[in-house]
């Protein structure tokens, strides 16, 4: 649940974006179940994975505190920005032309 929300706040696209981060982060990362409640496998999507290279880390790192920033404001401007970021991370992401960069 997006800060913003626990304080009380109402639903908006950035605390959407939040949990669309969470979400992405809970099957990246993966979760144990311990006596103080679900912790992260991996303390972060940037932690070593044997088959990514550092920078492809380091990006899916950055794209996940992205959507999951503490204030609304910092956040991917929602569901289908975080959704272009994931493509562009998986290589998914259509060509664009010269006229488009």
């Amino acid at each position: 649940v997006a800060p913003e929300r626990r304080a009380g706040e109402a639903p908006s696209l950035a605390s959407e974006v939040y949990g669309l981060g969470a979400f992405a982060r809970l099957l990246i990362c993966g979760w144990d179940d311990t006596p103080r409640g679900a912790t992260p496998r991996r303390g972060s999507a940037a932690d070593p994975w044997p088959l990514l290279r550092e920078d492809e880390q380091v990006k899916l790192d950055g794209l996940l505190r992205a959507a999951m920033a503490e204030s609304p404001e910092l956040r991917l401007r929602g569901a289908e920005s975080l959704a272009d970021e994931l493509r562009e991370w998986l290589g998914l992401a259509p060509q664009r032309s010269a006229a488009e960069l």
